[in-house]
């Protein structure tokens, strides 16, 4: 079933599968689920874009197309998603990793990619996951790395409660629950290349070196940063790099950047 409502529009999606793609021991497991949606002609919006789906308490969680095609001989079609879920969670996203084929649930679609890559393969890209994990990226760096652009400039992603307290090193395994799938981390892999000696460097350094890296790329006009989290927890970012840097040093900083066109923000 499709229905519009306010400029968007909803759907009954069918649970065509459901299976586990990996473990992480104490850490979590990687869902890959197959959605089949009605309409066909509908197939070429959903590519490249997310969608929020419906949870049963009545959260919606928002989650990036990863592939889709049409089912011959009928008028629908199917997506794949990947759900992370960490042990022992009673959370809505744990509800839907309890999805078997034959389920059905409710989704709002297609939604706007959250994030495109700069033209240039030259610029300097700062992403930072605050209070989320680096999975919110896998469609920028997919984009980067499917169009075939050699990433050159300098590559630097951050995570943590505020964002500053971990350097991301893309490890196979030890880091499934932020890539999620081999193509993903070819993806990772390919656009950190050139700045991967820099970034175990640094991912062996105290949260005061992580400022500062991150603020020397915020001072440049060719940086361009990727920012993931809810404001209160940004607020708390911006306090943490205030008080190496000064008062007030940070926003001037943001605001540049905002100015230039290169600062990006969603909240989910």
């Amino acid at each position: 079933m499709v229905t519009k409502q306010n400029g968007t529009t909803s759907l009954t999606a069918k649970v065509v599968e459901s299976r586990l793609r990996g473990v992480v021991k104490g850490v979590g497991s990687i869902f890959n689920i197959a959605l089949n949606l009605p309409d066909k002609s509908r197939l070429d919006m959903f590519r490249e874009a997310d969608i929020l789906i419906h949870a049963r308490d009545g959260e919606k969680l928002r989650f990036s197309v990863d592939d889709i095609y049409p089912v011959p001989y009928e008028d629908t079609f199917d997506i794949r998603i990947h759900i992370a879920e960490k042990p022992d969670s009673m959370n809505a996203v744990s509800q839907l990793a309890k999805l078997r084929s034959g389920d059905v649930l409710e989704l709002t679609g297609p939604l706007t990619s959250r994030f495109y890559p700069p033209i240039s393969g030259r610029r300097q890209l700062v992403m930072i996951a605050a209070n989320c994990q680096v999975d919110v990226f896998r469609p920028l760096v997919k984009k980067i790395y499917d169009y075939g652009l050699e990433w050159m400039g300098d590559v630097r992603i951050f995570f943590g409660d505020t964002g500053l307290q971990q350097v991301y090193l893309n490890r196979v395994n030890q880091d499934l629950l932020h890539y999620y799938d081999e193509s993903a981390h070819r993806a990772f892999d390919a656009v950190m290349s050139r700045s991967l000696p820099t970034i175990y460097q640094l991912a062996d350094e105290p949260q005061e070196k992580h400022i500062a890296d991150l603020v020397s790329l915020a001072k440049s006009t060719d940086s361009y940063f990727y920012v993931v989290g809810q404001e209160i927890v940004l607020q708390k970012m911006g306090q943490q790099i205030n008080e190496q840097i000064g008062d007030g040093q940070w926003q001037q900083l943001q605001n540049k950047l905002v100015q230039q066109g290169h600062w990006y923000h969603s909240a989910d």
